[in-house]
């Protein structure tokens, strides 16, 4: 029998078994293999810091009021990185079977029924990690947010937060000609942006990132800031960021282009 991690209050987890049935003759049962864990959104329910599990969602305005919350306890619908195995096909399956690999968002449980129609191009490439598969979820999110920032060739692009999805967005942002500066504290992450493509990285403990960025800048903030990072005291140490260039700092990546900055300077190497 399958099983499915549930949050039930606090810190505190819990397994819920799953029903089970026969597979239609059109589906495969997976096995699931892998299954990644969110650091911003999962990690904040489970420590009891997210706020949408304290207070509400205006979707309207996208700000947090106060009043009934959005999630309540307990939490069913964790989980959306997940890479298993093929185990069963059912009798009129034909593009696959067993021991092929597939990715996709089936939550934190054991195994998962797929209609073979609904699998599509998701199927591990062979000899792959199928680690590989669990980071499927987080660069469509890392590409929306470089999307939504409408990024022009020139543009300087400053990204705070260099952890998976950061490092996603920082080759997402070079890929069409952007300058970009990643933000970090941490030196390994720091280190990477540079081979992913960032032509300058800045350490958030070593003083104001806005001033530092304006230094390499001619004195000029950046054209685009994108949050990555989940934490909002990370840009520049509170509220510095606000005098590098318009950002949203919140759930997701909701950045701002800033009109009064140079679009197109390039900043020395």
């Amino acid at each position: 029998m399958d099983k499915a991690l549930v949050l039930t209050g606090v810190k505190q987890l819990a397994f819920e078994n799953l029903p089970e049935r026969s597979l239609a003759p059109d589906e495969v049962r997976i096995r699931t293999l892998f299954s990644g864990v969110s650091a911003g959104t999962e990690l904040s329910q489970f420590r009891g810091t997210s706020p949408f599990m304290s207070r509400q969602w205006d979707a309207d305005r996208r700000v947090f009021r106060d009043g009934e919350p959005r999630w309540t306890f307990p939490v069913r619908n964790l989980g959306y990185e997940e890479v298993g195995e093929i185990v069963e096909t059912g009798a009129a399956v034909e593009a696959y079977k067993p021991g092929d690999r597939i990715f996709g968002t089936w939550g934190h449980r054991t195994g998962h029924i797929m209609r073979e129609v609904d699998i599509g191009d998701r199927r591990m490439p062979d000899g792959a990690d199928p680690r590989f598969g669990i980071f499927s979820h987080i660069g469509a999110v890392a590409l929306n947010g470089v999307h939504d920032a409408r990024i022009r060739l020139g543009d300087l692009v400053v990204i705070f937060g260099l952890g998976v999805p950061g490092q996603i967005v920082v080759q997402a942002a070079h890929a069409p000609g952007a300058n970009v500066i990643g933000v970090d504290p941490v030196p390994f992450r720091r280190q990477m942006a540079m081979r992913m493509g960032a032509m300058h990285t800045l350490d958030t403990n070593a003083g104001s990132v806005a001033d530092a960025v304006k230094d390499l800048n001619g004195g000029k903030g950046a054209d685009i800031c994108i949050e990555v990072s989940g934490f909002p005291p990370c840009p520049g140490r509170g509220h510095a960021h606000r005098r590098l260039c318009l950002a949203r700092c919140g759930d997701g990546l909701l950045p701002e282009r800033n009109p009064r900055s140079a679009p197109g300077r390039r900043i020395p190497s």
